[in-house]
Formats: structure tokens, C-alpha cells, sequence
């Protein structure tokens, strides 16, 4: 069985494994949306704060990694075309991460190093071992011709790995203070890890993949300068996690960006080339959020080279749009866009993989409003872009204007989300 244009369902896990974490991560999403209105003084303001790290968490280790942990189970068994190593595992990961997620949660917003907190973390840190555990294993039994893909992912897990630690580290940190001068370059290189590490070069190697099976111009990916950019962006990281712990240096965290940002620019360049060269002319949902999420990505990175050649400290407006266009911009765009293709696929399987050949099946296109989803695009797109602004002008009607516009669009995706599980 063969549905989407080559993405094939027989190495897919059942679909209450990834069903659980994306489930979870939506009403994360939705939460956050929720409360981003309130937080608009607070991100104008003192950035580092404890209610600012609740906000960003339940972004990033709700919506974003509770999304990328469903969907890797999904799409890293498709893209190196083998099973996942043990589904129980990966199943028990989102009953340990879960619980821990929300005691953290619970602890940043209360503030202070609180025993909910380092609990929180402790659980979450386990949770990401074992699903490295998983991940790692399903990897040795990838087939060698898919090694671009199945390297980027293992650099991706050593990102994990990495910012699992660190995070460990700045959690008990809250507590014990061991960390001095370095508190602030660590915090930094933890957003870094999180922002340029994990999901984005998992999105790479990924993506490479995905995207060119979705424009059926996957022969025509530049291998060379794929690893090029996977040598840049693992450089970069090294080099700022290194420079982060030592207590911080302006010069060698500038060189590190710019050489994460000539990463994104080579990715950025390969994703509009399989665009220009696609076979399948037929409009796609993932094109639009795929191209402006790597082009606000490069922006992201850009404003990062210029503030920190600038040694500005994280309270200026640089840092903050920089990280909001990360994580809303680039990351935001691409789960929003690839979730069209996931959620798709997995309601595909669930309602019609037993009917092919015994009866008409519909197109997976077909599940969702296409007109739609691009409203939805545009209408996010344009939340986050107001919200950039208003953090560059510090002003807080303009952010929440943003907020609300940004709220308009997701509450479209959802909408569309709905129709797919319906159909």
C-alpha cells in the first residue's frame, strides 16, 4: 500500500503511538494561544522571568516537542523506511514525559526552585533517554543508501542529548547557583539547542526527504551541499554549548551563529530548489509554510549575528524577535505545515487503508480545505509578523493585535484539523 505520493503505511507504528503526543501537543497549543495575550507586558518587559519560562515551555516542550517526538515515530520510520524498534517504549516515553512536563510547568509558574520543578525535570530528562533509546535503536536497522537522512537525524538526537543536559543543569541550577557567570550563556545556548539543534536538524534531514517525495524531485537534492549544511549547523552548535559553559565569548558565539546561519541559508536554498524544480505542479498546503517558515528562519539567525556582534545583552528586543521568528516563524510554520501532511496520512490510515482495492478511496488532499488551510497561512503568517513588530517597537496594543491575529490562525488550523479527523 502506497498512499501521498510514496509514503508507504507498512512501517508506520500503530496509530495510538503518535496519536497520544499529537493529541497532547494541540491542547498545548491551544493553551498557549490562550494565554499569549496576557504575557504581552511580561515579554516587553523582564524577559527572563518565571512566568515567561512557563509560557515558552509550554511552547516548546508542550506544543513543539510533544509534536516532534508523535511525529518522528511517524516520519522517521517512513523517511529510512524501517520499523520502530520497540512501539511499547515508545508508548511509556509520553506517560513519563507527560507528568513531568506538567510538574515543570507548574514549578516555573510558581517560580523559584521548587522540589515540582526539579522533579519535573528529572521525569523529563528520563522520558528523553528512552526515546533516544527507541530512536537509536530503529536507526541501526536503516537501510545505508538513506545515511543523509539517518545522519542529520542521529546529529539531531546528540542535540537532544545535549540540551536534556543542560536543561538538567540550569533546573538545578534554580537551587544551587554553581553555575555563576555562566547562567546567562548557558540559558542562551539551552534556547539555541532547543531552537537551531534538535528540531531543526531533525527538519533538515527530514525534510530532505518528505519534501522531495511531496514535489517528486527527491533525485534532485545536492548531497554535497546537504552536508555542508550539516557540518555548519553542527559547528555552530558545538561551538556555542563549548563557549556557553566556559562563561561566554562575544567573538566565538558571532562565528558559531554565522556558521548556523550559513546552514539555514544552504537548507533555505536546497527547499526553493526542489520547489523550482518539482514534477508535481499541482498546489501543495506544505508549500507556503515550508518556504516562509526557512525564510524567517534565515531572518531569525540574521537579527542573532547582529546582536551578538553587537554584545547585546537578552533584554533587547534584538534577542526576543529573533527567538520569537525562531520558534513561531520557522518552527511554528513547519509543524503547521507538515501537520496537514501527518494528520492527513494518519486519518487516511485509520479510515480507508483496509478498503483500497475493495472500493473508491479518497485522495488524502481531499480531507482538508485546501483554501482554508492557505487562509489559515496567511492569517498565522501575519500574527507573526505583527508580534515581531510589536516586540521591536516595544509596543503592547500592537502585541496584542498580534496575539489575537496569531490566535485566528490557529484556530483556523484547528478547524481544519477537525474536518480531517471527520472525513
Amino acid at each position: 500500500m502506497s498512499v501521498g505520493g510514496g509514503i508507504s503505511g507498512k512501517e508506520a507504528p500503530s496509530l495510538s503511538v503518535p496519536y497520544r503526543y499529537i493529541v497532547s501537543a494541540t491542547i498545548a497549543l491551544a493553551a498557549f494561544t490562550v494565554v499569549l495575550p496576557f504575557m504581552r507586558n511580561t515579554a516587553l518587559g523582564l524577559f527572563i522571568s518565571p512566568r515567561m519560562a512557563f509560557t515558552v515551555h509550554l511552547a516548546t516542550l508542550g506544543w513543539v516537542t510533544l509534536t516532534v517526538i508523535g511525529a518522528s515515530l511517524q516520519l522517521v520510520p517512513v523517511a529510512l523506511q524501517v520499523r520502530v524498534a520497540s512501539e511499547r517504549l515508545a508508548g511509556w516515553v509520553f506517560y513519563l514525559y507527560l507528568p513531568g512536563l506538567l510538574l515543570m510547568l507548574y514549578g516555573f509558574w510558581i517560580g523559584g526552585a521548587s522540589p515540582w520543578l526539579i522533579s519535573g525535570g528529572i521525569l523529563v530528562a528520563v522520558a528523553a533517554m528512552l526515546y533516544l533509546v527507541v530512536m537509536v535503536a530503529t536507526l541501526v536497522s536503516a537501510s545505508p543508501a538513506e545515511n543523509l537522512v539517518a545522519t542529520h537525524v542521529v546529529v539531531a538526537f546528540a542535540a537532544l542529548l545535549w540540551l536534556v543536559l543542560m536543561g538538567v543543569l540550569l533546573v538545578f541550577n534554580r537551587k544551587y547557583g554553581f553555575l555563576h557567570g555562566s547562567q546567562i550563556p548557558s540559558l542562551g545556548a539551552h534556547g539555541a539547542l532547543g531552537l537551531a539543534g534538535f528540531f531543526t536538524i531533525l527538519s533538515y534531514g527530514v525534510g530532505y526527504k518528505l519534501i522531495g517525495m511531496f514535489t517528486l524531485a527527491e533525485d534532485r537534492i545536492n548531497h554535497t551541499v546537504a552536508w555542508i549544511q550539516l557540518a555548519l549547523t553542527s559547528l555552530g552548535l558545538m561551538t556555542l554549548g563549548g563557549v556557553a559553559l566556559a562563561g561566554g565569548s562575544r567573538v566565538l558565539s558571532t562565528l558559531a551563529l554565522v556558521a548556523v546561519l550559513g546552514g539555514a541559508i544552504l537548507f533555505a536554498w536546497q527547499i526553493f530548489m526542489l520547489y523550482l524544480r518539482r514534477r508535481r505542479r499541482m498546489p501543495d498546503i506544505i508549500y507556503p509554510f515550508a518556504l516562509s517558515g526557512v525564510v524567517l528562519w534565515v531572518v531569525a539567525l540574521g537579527l542573532a549575528v547582529v546582536a551578538a556582534a553587537a554584545g547585546f545583552g537578552a533584554d533587547r528586543w534584538m534577542w526576543r524577535t529573533a527567538f520569537w521568528l525562531g520558534l513561531f516563524g520557522w518552527i511554528g510554520m513547519m509543524i503547521l505545515g507538515h501537520m496537514y501532511k501527518i494528520n492527513t496520512f494518519l486519518a487516511w490510515l485509520h479510515k480507508y487503508a483496509d478498503l483500497v482495492g475493495k472500493q473508491p478511496v479518497p485522495k488524502l488532499d481531499s480531507l482538508y480545505e485546501p483554501g482554508l488551510g492557505k487562509a489559515g497561512w496567511a492569517v498565522y503568517g501575519a500574527g507573526v509578523l505583527l508580534v515581531a513588530a510589536a516586540l521591536v517597537a516595544g509596543s503592547s496594543v500592537l502585541f496584542l493585535v498580534g496575539s489575537l491575529v496569531f490566535a485566528v490562525g490557529i484556530v483556523i488550523y484547528l478547524a481544519n484539523m477537525v474536518l480531517i479527523f471527520r472525513r
